[in-house]
């Protein structure tokens, strides 16, 4: 290897400091604070039009905030070109060049720096083989799989050692299969190379597979910040628990409040514990119970030791690993994820069936209301 030839990040942290965007009257990104700790990877996550992919530009330079600060380390990047940034981009139509060799593809950035000869052979060798590409190199984008072209889309972002890594959607145009499968390249890709990685994605179980740290955002701003587990076992508001994951949200009204937690009414009078209530839930209020499919038993008749509502069965849909109980519980739909592996408790309740949901106060969470985005 020649000397001075690697490809490896700086693992630097990222600062996005209170940055806003508007286009003409509408305010696309308002007031953002995000940070990336050195070497980690965070995604931001929302539906259509909250903002994820203007705040990914921004940090491109792409796009330029009305106001706030970015940084890289101690590096302001709000007046630095685009090509001075340090930034790898992997879009999510890859936009490799289809007349190009998978090598030339790879070295294009490097001789947009002037690199060329033994070192960029060497450093697009050694992308090639970060990204499982070795054989591939005198191909056309044309005679490879969309697995393969995204391999070739993050091994063009990679070798040049960018600061940051920024990934747009990156693996949006494969199927489920072939996307599970770059989900575990694309981290050890990222975790061999130590690149600070900002990843935009509309997908919550991509979000929560690979990322450090997840921003979920919506209308412009961000919602809830946390690692995978904080923001799926303890979502900041309905809007969070009900874009993160599958969960129940059950109307009931605060009737006590019990340190951490609460104890409510629900709609039938029924009483409903809970480990943990928001603050802004004093009694009296409206609020939202939340409890995930996966945390209810169904169960024949009630039992004290659980909170627990009568329902009926509506509906079952068998997955494989699950089973999926579709249940009317006065009025509102709520569903119960029955595991089916080895081992699990076989419930062979069918519709029309009467049940009883059941789950403990530590699976319960009390927010207050607030409409669906």
């Amino acid at each position: 290897m020649a000397a001075g030839i690697g490809i490896k990040g700086d693992g630097v942290p990222v600062s996005i400091e209170k940055v806003s965007k508007s286009y003409g009257s509408y305010l696309a990104v308002r007031d953002v604070s995000i940070s990336v700790e050195a070497g980690s990877i965070v995604s931001l996550l929302g539906p259509s039009g909250c903002g994820k992919t203007t705040v990914l530009r921004m940090v491109a330079g792409l796009e330029t905030p009305d106001a706030g600060t970015i940084r890289v380390g101690d590096r302001v990047l709000n007046d630095v070109p685009v090509w001075k940034r340090g930034v790898g981009m992997v879009f999510q139509s890859y936009a490799l060049f289809p007349h190009m060799s998978v090598a030339e593809n790879i070295a294009f950035g490097l001789r947009m720096q002037g690199m060329r000869g033994p070192d960029a052979r060497e450093q697009v060798r050694q992308a090639m083989d970060l990204t499982h590409l070795t054989g591939m190199a005198d191909r056309l984008p044309s005679q490879l799989s969309g697995g393969q072209q995204q391999r070739v889309a993050l091994a063009r972002a990679v070798v040049n050692s960018p600061k940051i890594l920024l990934l747009d959607e990156p693996l949006g145009a494969l199927d489920k299969k072939l996307r599970d499968q770059m989900q575990v390249e694309l981290k050890q890709l990222q975790r061999r190379v130590g690149i600070s990685t900002i990843m935009v994605t509309h997908d919550q179980d991509e979000a929560l597979t690979l990322s450090d740290q997840v921003i979920v955002m919506s209308n412009g701003h961000v919602e809830q910040a946390g690692t995978p587990k904080e923001i799926y076992r303890h979502p900041g508001n309905a809007f969070v628990a009900d874009f993160i994951g599958a969960a129940n949200l059950l109307p009931a009204v605060v009737s006590e409040r019990t340190g951490e937690g609460a104890t409510v009414r629900m709609p039938s009078g029924q009483a409903i514990r809970a480990s943990e209530a928001a603050n802004d839930c004093p009694p009296g209020s409206d609020v939202l119970v939340m409890v995930r499919p996966e945390n209810i038993r169904l169960l024949a008749a009630p039992d004290a030791a659980w909170n627990t509502l009568p329902a009926r069965v509506t509906n079952t849909l068998f997955s494989g690993s699950n089973t999926t109980f579709v249940v009317d519980c006065a009025g509102t739909e709520i569903t119960v994820a029955v595991p089916g592996g080895a081992g699990a408790t076989d419930v062979s309740y069918v519709v029309d069936d009467p049940v009883h949901l059941a789950w403990s106060a530590e699976d319960t969470i009390v927010l207050p209301t607030r409409p669906k985005q």
